[in-house]
């Protein structure tokens, strides 16, 4: 059985990997690993979002197709799109600007045949 501390040490890794000083390899691991790690509590989430690089989620989210690339664009943007709504569900961060200052690159991945 897994102890009370495994989770938070999982997380305090990933912020470590968050940090601006981070290579974008250490980063994306992280990203990877965050969707699962922030449906404990809102705590968590305010912790990570404090300590997220929104710059490389924005270029995760503008990324395009590109031969030298291991992953299809397709799974960045959902990577950086999934980690953008842990936060919002939190109320507390809807106001943050970090949140708003996304909402024109998000509505750029919005694929016409689902827009009402």
């Amino acid at each position: 059985m897994a102890s009370e501390t495994e989770p938070q040490n999982e997380i305090t890794r990933c912020l470590d990997l968050l940090s601006p000083e981070s290579s974008d390899d250490a980063k994306f691991v992280a990203l990877m690993l965050l969707p699962r790690l922030l449906q404990q509590d809102q705590e968590t989430v305010k912790l990570v979002f404090g300590a997220m690089d929104f710059t490389f989620l924005e270029r995760l989210m503008r990324t395009s197709n590109s031969s030298d690339s291991e992953l299809p664009d397709n799974t960045l943007k959902t990577i950086a799109v999934n980690i953008i709504s842990c936060f919002c569900a939190v109320d507390e961060l809807l106001s943050k600007r970090q949140i708003h200052a996304r909402i024109p690159t998000l509505s750029t991945l919005l694929s016409p045949e689902y827009v009402i």
